[in-house]
């Protein structure tokens, strides 16, 4: 199952000793969230998490695409309580300033894993 959605925000912010980058349109959110010290021994890795923390999981990202108006992220393990779920395409209708926030955001929590992450500018 693909969860399509059309964000109207996104962000990055470092708070708890985490990076969460994010885009929601007030009522559904998709959010990724990592460690904020690049191998620290608390980083387990990339977070992802869908609505609420049920729907959630760690390790679980195949691979991220993000352009200017379309990010696409592809699963390689279900989310914790939605295993139906293989992929989100989500539409981008953001601010150049909210879209840096986030192509900054999805590079530091992909840092070791670079081959996951597609930027098409």
């Amino acid at each position: 199952m693909i969860i399509q959605f059309s964000a109207s925000e996104a962000a990055m912010d470092t708070e708890y000793e985490t990076v969460t980058t994010g885009v929601t349109n007030g009522e559904e959110y998709l959010l990724f969230q990592r460690h904020e010290i690049h191998g620290d021994e608390d980083d387990t890795g990339v977070y992802i998490e869908y609505q609420d923390q049920c729907q959630a999981g760690e390790n679980i990202v195949a691979s991220v695409s993000l352009s200017r108006n379309l990010l696409t992220v592809i699963l390689a393990a279900p989310l914790y309580q939605r295993k139906e779920i293989s992929s989100f395409e989500i539409c981008l209708n953001i601010s150049d300033a909210q879209f840096t926030a986030l192509r900054q955001g999805l590079e530091f929590t992909f840092w070791d894993r670079m081959d996951q992450l597609l930027i098409v500018e």
